[in-house]
């Protein structure tokens, strides 16, 4: 089970939730046919790609994960995972039926969302690939290639994700709009989905290196490619308050943190255990949102206090452009028009003031952000 706070901040990725909340995580049993096929069965965690930061090949997940949240807070996935391997070859076959919602009613359990997988791993000298597609109901398929290698003393690697450009609600919007005439030009903003294949590509180059005898640090620069983001940071703001307005849904990667921009880039500097300290890890993070430009620089230290407690201390600075996705805010005249906006919608409900209350703090790009937290393994 996990216990999950009222409302995370520790990434980027807000969730509100009841304090405390249980959640089933994993629960999942395992057994094998003659030890040539090994099935997994149950409600398990499990990733697709190689990147670290975006991961827009990780089809098996509801949403991608947020890169700075330094626990993977989303839940497992139910499903029945049949895993061939080839150990000749290093190779490794894996298949999915997909089992994503369980509904109990009144006449029974109903599964929903129901789906399957197939994703295969191969090793070509240096080099792991894989390949791997998922089709599930009420949802279009998606299909992924990545690849790693070593190249001398880098660590080289990309992926691809092919998605049916459909699947994603873009907008168009006039050029002089602006957060204070949003209301008089809301009728102009027109929702579409795009036609044709669209292919989202993350890749990155990692180098490990020793700056001791006994202590190394790794420098990793990753780039994100995605043409479901927007050009303009204005494109962001729209993305942000017009599906509420124009009554559209978006496919859940664009509503996941660092997904909204088109160019991406990340640099990071990690030293797991530090001179004279083995017991500290210390990381460094620079991520930029080209379109805006918008970044932040990020620094985390987990301190090992126990084999079974951790404590991590981070902080975090913004800076660049106002207005785009790393230092959004919201004018009092966009709050204003939205609240307006809610109240004409559904008149009598107070769903005007709720609006303002809700989002009263995006009046203030952020500056900086910093947390502790505690990590208990049992």
């Amino acid at each position: 089970g996990t216990v999950t706070p009222t409302t995370s901040l520790v990434g980027l990725t807000g969730s509100t939730r009841a304090n405390p909340s249980v959640f089933l995580d994993q629960l999942w049993m395992r057994f094998d046919i003659a030890r040539k096929v090994y099935f997994t069965v149950g409600r398990q965690k499990v990733r697709w790609g190689v990147s670290r930061i975006w991961y827009p090949t990780d089809f098996l997940n509801s949403q991608p994960r947020d890169a700075l949240n330094p626990f993977d807070a989303r839940l497992g996935v139910n499903m029945v995972k049949v895993h061939v391997p080839i150990e000749s070859l290093g190779w490794n076959f894996y298949g999915y039926g997909l089992l994503d919602a369980v509904n109990v009613t009144s006449s029974g359990v109903k599964l929903e969302q129901l789906g399957g997988a197939l994703r295969g791993e191969f090793v070509l000298g240096p080099a792991e690939i894989g390949i791997g597609g998922v089709w599930q109901d009420g949802r279009k398929g998606r299909y992924g290639i990545d690849v790693s290698s070593a190249v001398g003393p880098f660590d080289v690697y990309a992926e691809a994700a092919f998605r049916d450009a459909s699947d994603f609600t873009l907008f168009r919007f006039p050029s002089d709009l602006t957060q204070d005439n949003l209301l008089s030009k809301v009728g102009e903003i027109e929702a579409y989905n795009p036609t044709g294949v669209m292919v989202q590509v993350s890749g990155g180059v990692g180098w490990q290196f020793n700056y001791t005898d006994n202590n190394f640090a790794v420098l990793n620069v990753e780039y994100f490619y995605n043409p479901a983001g927007y050009d303009d940071p204005r494109g962001y703001q729209v993305k942000t308050f017009a599906p509420g307005i124009l009554g559209k849904t978006l496919d859940p990667i664009q509503n996941v943190a660092l997904y909204g921009g088109k160019h991406n880039l990340a640099v990071t500097l990690a030293a797991p255990g530090i001179p004279g300290f083995d017991w500290i890890t210390l990381s460094l993070s620079n991520i930029i949102i080209i379109n805006d430009p918008s970044a932040l620089t990020r620094i985390d230290a987990i301190f090992r206090v126990l084999n079974f407690l951790s404590v991590l201390v981070f902080g975090a600075v913004f800076y660049g452009q106002t207005g785009g996705q790393l230092r959004f805010t919201l004018s009092t005249q966009a709050i204003n028009d939205l609240a307006t906006v809610a109240d004409l919608a559904q008149p009598g409900t107070g769903a005007g003031e709720s609006v303002r209350s809700s989002l009263g703090t995006l009046r203030y790009a952020p500056l900086v952000q910093a947390g502790v937290l505690l990590r208990l393994s049992l």
